[in-house]
């Protein structure tokens, strides 16, 4: 009888457990907030930029979460998912700076020296310091302007370059035009900073930043694709878009996913996601196990974007600071924080760190276009600012 019972009550039970998971099948997803940012950026620039993809990891405390939105290429609508890697572009001069303080450290060289002591192959340069080829105030002419550079984009995307035919593409050997006085932003200080670290030939870039950095941090989703990325590396890597008619009017609407990146090397060669991206700037900034004390107060010391000169750090007088390889920002709205911004002929990647209370956002974009267009740090600002909104105890840090 009570078997009987049982079997009748669920029976009449099952149209109402039917009902009750019909609604909830129909109800909308709620959906996080965080992505909601995401989609209303892609929604709003992804035809002005040309980008069909945005990577985006966010680290809170010990939390580290990933959202995507788009797809791998607009020819093919395959969704991107939070494996595949972008071209990072001039996030890689971090990675250049801070082997070179590690070198410093073993007494292998030192930073304030000048460049004959270390590399005598370009004597006009010879008393440059290597700390003045990290931090913008070389006043060396930059090679990527270079229009032949250009012109070799264009006619073969999947050219080696060489470092020498880097440098050789802005020093003449004849003559000794007077260099540039203050900051200047150029990538050839880091090609030369390259050749001094590997000037014996007992290790090539790629395997200095694989032992020293890529292996000790754990970091499984970051090369250096040069002089040729692997198959598997190949094969995540998603379409990258050339969309800057300024630089290279060619390749605008292109995908210039298969461009060698010999010609950014130590300046801009890396490819990662945007979860290594993180932990990355979570070990630059605020982790102790990769440089010490002495080597981040080295890192961050900086000058000013506006003369050249040193400062202690930046404030709204002067709310841009260059260290080695990273700089400093100031926002009335944050106070100080890191950022930096790179960019390759067909990628996007961008990060911030606020170091008071420690949230890292860093996010990626296939495609390339001119600063006046690039609304990432648009993106960037509203992710912050919803991030607090969602973590209140974080609302009044200001560092």
């Amino acid at each position: 009888m009570f078997r009987k019972s049982f079997i009748l009550l669920a029976l009449c039970l099952m149209p109402l457990i039917a009902l009750s998971a019909a609604k909830q099948a129909n109800k909308p997803k709620k959906v996080n907030a965080i992505e909601n940012v995401l989609v209303n950026h892609f929604q709003t620039y992804h035809q002005l930029e040309y980008f069909s993809a945005i990577q985006v990891s966010i680290k809170i405390g010990d939390k580290l979460k990933t959202y995507v939105v788009g797809h791998r290429s607009h020819d093919k609508k395959v969704p991107i998912t939070a494996n595949d890697l972008f071209q990072i572009g001039s996030i890689t001069k971090s990675f250049t700076a801070a082997l070179t303080l590690l070198a410093e450290a073993k007494g292998q060289l030192a930073i304030e020296k000048p460049v004959k002591t270390y590399l005598n192959a370009y004597p006009h340069w010879d008393n440059l310091s290597l700390a003045s080829l990290l931090n913008m105030t070389s006043g060396l002419p930059n090679y990527s302007d270079s229009p032949k550079m250009n012109i070799g984009y264009v006619d073969n995307i999947k050219r080696f370059w060489n470092r020498t035919e880097l440098i050789d593409l802005v020093y003449v050997k004849n003559y000794s035009p007077p260099l540039r006085q203050g900051y200047d932003y150029t990538n050839t200080g880091y090609i030369l900073v390259d050749m001094i670290l590997t000037g014996k030939g007992q290790s090539t870039l790629a395997q200095l930043l694989e032992e020293q950095i890529i292996k000790p941090l754990g970091l499984k989703n970051t090369f250096y694709p040069i002089p040729s990325a692997n198959t598997d590396v190949s094969k995540r890597l998603i379409s990258g878009y050339a969309y800057n008619v300024y630089v290279n009017p060619e390749l605008v609407g292109q995908d210039v996913r298969e461009n060698n990146l010999s010609w950014a090397g130590a300046a801009g060669g890396i490819v990662a996601n945007s979860e290594d991206v993180v932990r990355w700037v979570d070990a630059l900034f605020l982790q102790n196990n990769l440089l010490s004390k002495e080597q981040k107060a080295k890192m961050q010391s900086l000058v000013s974007v506006k003369t050249g000169k040193p400062i202690k750090e930046v404030n709204w007088q002067e709310p841009r600071g260059f260290g080695l390889g990273i700089i400093q920002a100031y926002d009335k709205r944050i106070g100080r924080y890191w950022f930096y911004e790179g960019e390759t002929l067909g990628y996007r990647a961008i990060y911030m760190v606020v170091p008071c209370n420690k949230v890292i956002i860093s996010a990626l974009f296939n495609s390339a276009t001119n600063g006046d267009n690039d609304k990432s740090g648009e993106l960037m600002m509203s992710l912050y600012k919803q991030v607090l909104s969602d973590n209140p105890k974080l609302e009044n840090c200001r560092s």
